[in-house]
């Protein structure tokens, strides 16, 4: 059964169709990618999802609700928390209280109440951000300011941030990005155990090895319409698919 499910999914912007009629599902426990040619529409495709837009037409539906006028805040409260593509920590903050505000989110009374204070709740919160750091592998590094951190490391630092609102469907806007090799691998073996852990993940990604290697199912989009879909080695031979990427379009 489908966890998140969407349906002719339509995004203008004037004349730009940036997403097109767009209609798949995501299934509970999967990891799903979403792949194609830069432009193609994939984080747009991502902000309605997560509601940081809505879209011009269609459906989404996420745990049998639907989720269309929701604001992104009240998507993530659902428990589909999202990643970006550009990196936003809040500066002023350090590295684990970054973290914190990830879990304050699920938390009673939520941020507010931090500040009024609930020794005992934050204790809680504090422990998790550090070992929610330590899982991906950013240990030791909780009273840094996030400027201190690469840009790589900035990326495993959001994720950590949203892993702490407990997600039922995580969205990973090009985790990879920025990463180093071993970093990759880090962050493959974390998806990996965030899935055996029952987790759903739906992920846009360039790095076509990481998305061949996790990846149970792959969307793929080009010039705001999906073009094909399936098993990663489906979409592998998929004629569209290599028509989309010819020329050295970076994939």
């Amino acid at each position: 059964m489908s966890l998140l499910q969407v349906e002719g999914l339509t995004r203008r912007f004037g004349g730009l169709v940036a997403v097109n009629n767009a209609s798949f599902g995501v299934a509970e426990g999967s990891i799903t990618a979403v792949i194609g040619p830069n432009g193609a529409g994939k984080t747009t495709l991502f902000n309605m999802i997560s509601g940081f837009m809505q879209p011009s037409e269609g459906k989404i539906m996420f745990a049998g609700e639907s989720l269309l006028g929701l604001a992104a805040h009240q998507v993530a409260a659902r428990g589909l928390v999202r990643t970006f593509q550009l990196v936003r920590p809040f500066p002023a903050m350090s590295i684990a209280e970054n973290v914190r505000v990830g879990a304050h989110l699920r938390s009673k009374g939520g941020v507010f109440a931090a500040l009024l204070g609930q020794p005992a709740q934050e204790r809680r919160i504090a422990e998790e951000a550090l070992a929610l750091l330590d899982r991906v592998g950013l240990a030791g590094l909780g009273d840094q300011p996030p400027a201190s951190l690469g840009y790589g490391q900035l990326r495993l630092l959001e994720i950590a941030r949203a892993l702490a609102t407990h997600p039922r469907l995580l969205l990973l806007d090009e985790p990879a990005a920025g990463l180093n090799h071993l970093e990759t691998d880090r962050l493959a073996a974390l998806i990996r155990a965030l899935h055996h852990e029952g987790m759903t993940v739906l992920l846009i990604e360039h790095d076509m090895r990481l998305v061949m290697d996790l990846a149970q199912h792959v969307v793929v989009l080009d010039f705001g319409r999906k073009i094909a879909e399936g098993t990663p080695a489906m979409v592998a031979n998929d004629q569209a698919v290599l028509d989309a990427y010819l020329g050295g379009v970076d994939a």
